[in-house]
């Protein structure tokens, strides 16, 4: 009986070991690593680039919220932090916005038009701060700054955003340091040929 005992306990235990370390399971791996930023690719004649980024901020709330980037009417990328689309327009006013993802909060809702010349290179970073602020930062190294108050008593919102359109002495620093490219996807091969043509922008259809 209590050799009988013993078997069955000790095939339970290989059996829980076996199922613990099973080579049908996959080890967790880390997610894929995104192209980082080195420097500023020139757009193509006539054309103009556009960077906008998401730094990570150590006051941010909303860390895991993806907001969706559009230009005009265009959905380009759900932005994490710690990354940045790069999107080849034609010169003159587009407008940018942000989308809050289902279920997110409405606080990243937001829009601005930029201004952008032939044969130039804009950069925008945004990112969401903790409590509430009330006048706008007036940044020397901003050609253009936009801050979202959110709507409500101050004392009950958690987050504001921050937006700017900022100088690229500022900028590119920033983004060595901190960002991956999530648009124009890694494997994109338009995305590492300066000189191939203009990638399209897909439709929305959502």
């Amino acid at each position: 009986m209590l050799r009988t005992l013993f078997t069955a306990l000790f095939v339970a235990t290989v059996l829980a070991a076996c199922a613990t370390t099973s080579p049908l399971t996959p080890p967790s791996s880390p997610p894929p690593a995104l192209p980082g930023f080195d420097q500023a690719r020139p757009p193509e004649p006539g054309q103009s680039r556009l960077y906008v980024f998401r730094p990570r901020s150590e006051d941010q709330d909303l860390h895991q919220e993806l907001p969706v980037l559009y230009i005009g009417d265009t959905r380009i990328a759900a932005i994490p932090e710690n990354g940045f689309a790069e999107i080849q327009l034609p010169p003159g006013r587009h407008t940018l916005s942000l989308v809050p993802p289902e279920g997110g909060s409405d606080l990243w809702r937001t829009r601005m038009t930029l201004l952008l010349w032939p044969d130039s290179v804009a950069y925008v970073p945004f990112w969401m701060a903790a409590g509430f602020e009330r006048t706008s930062p007036g940044s020397e190294s901003s050609d253009t700054v936009l801050l979202v108050l959110p709507v409500g008593n101050p004392e009950d919102t958690p987050a504001h955003l921050r937006i700017e359109r900022s100088h690229h002495s500022v900028a590119e620093p920033i983004l060595r340091q901190c960002c991956g490219r999530v648009f124009p996807p890694a494997g994109d091969a338009v995305s590492a040929t300066p000189a191939s043509p203009a990638r399209r922008l897909l439709p929305v259809t959502e």
